[in-house]
């Protein structure tokens, strides 16, 4: 057994390439729509922004609606991810406090109203991006 086989199949330098610039591409797009304003980002100013021919961009996303929409499950899963950890958080204070075992319906409430009021004061681009009905990909 080669060492190969004990740690898998490794990706190809090519995709990791691809991953990074298609990476690079989404946090162009993402400054360019905290700037401007999702209206406001264009293809033709994400590709001036980036040094690429907008027909580069679309190797990568087949529209703009595609690029939001990855954008917006991007910001989606952080979204996610953060909200857990409020709850946990919520659940070890509930703990330490001795209430209840399980949160009381209004304690998550409030907890998840923080949450999105913090939300859209720390990270307003995003709050806003999460805001808009999810594009269309097709």
């Amino acid at each position: 057994m080669d060492i190969a086989d004990k740690i898998g199949e490794r990706p190809s330098r090519k995709k990791v390439d691809r991953e990074a610039r298609r990476q690079r591409i989404l946090d162009a797009a993402f400054l360019l729509i905290e700037a401007k304003g999702v209206h406001g980002m264009s293809l033709h100013q994400l590709a001036k922004h980036l040094g690429y021919t907008v027909g580069a961009l679309y190797r990568y996303f087949s529209s703009k609606d595609a690029l939001i929409a990855e954008l917006q499950s991007s910001s989606r899963e952080t979204r996610g991810a953060a909200m857990g950890l409020v709850i946990a958080k919520g659940r070890e204070f509930a703990e330490a406090e001795s209430m209840e075992s399980r949160l009381s319906p209004l304690f998550l409430m409030r907890l998840l109203v923080d949450f999105y009021e913090a939300h859209s004061r720390v990270l307003p681009a995003h709050f806003r991006l999460s805001s808009l009905v999810m594009a269309e990909t097709d």
